[in-house]
């Protein structure tokens, strides 16, 4: 589980099955961020169950506590998780990289106040860049943008 926390977006196939096993092993579930990043996406209280439990779900469940965002036959997987990430790629690439900023650094923001001051930064640096402009000449020329380079 704790390599699919670190995934911006998780897709899975049916058979998948997620644990935080660790502690039936003698160890506790303390595993590259788990007890960070696992209550963020599905609450304190399923992380702590799962955690505390080392209960293994499968992707059904995952799904139903928001832990992947869409469940697939194995045989659809490969096309589901291109077709995702197309539509991140079809957009810029400046805003693509400034939102991922912008996640990570609200995930430690300690008020909703920090969290639109990053936002603000990260549209004003944004709004440097041709994109913008751009984006609206397209829609306007019913066209796909040109976006800047990275």
């Amino acid at each position: 589980m704790a390599f699919a926390l670190h995934c911006d977006i998780r897709i899975a196939a049916e058979a998948a099955r997620f644990g935080s096993v660790f502690i039936k092993a003698g160890f506790s579930s303390m595993d590259m961020g788990t007890s960070y990043l696992l209550p963020k996406i599905v609450g304190a209280g399923v992380a702590r169950e799962l955690m505390l439990t080392g209960r293994i779900i499968d992707a059904d469940e995952a799904y139903r506590i928001k832990l992947v965002h869409e469940v697939v036959a194995a045989d659809e997987l490969l096309t589901a998780a291109t077709t995702m990430a197309r539509s991140i790629v079809d957009n810029n690439a400046y805003g693509v990289w400034q939102t991922k900023i912008g996640l990570n650094a609200a995930l430690d923001a300690p008020s909703l106040r920090h969290a639109k001051e990053i936002e603000n930064r990260t549209q004003i640096l944004s709004g440097f860049t041709n994109n913008p402009a751009e984006a609206a000449k397209a829609h306007q020329e019913k066209r796909s943008p040109i976006w800047d380079p990275l």
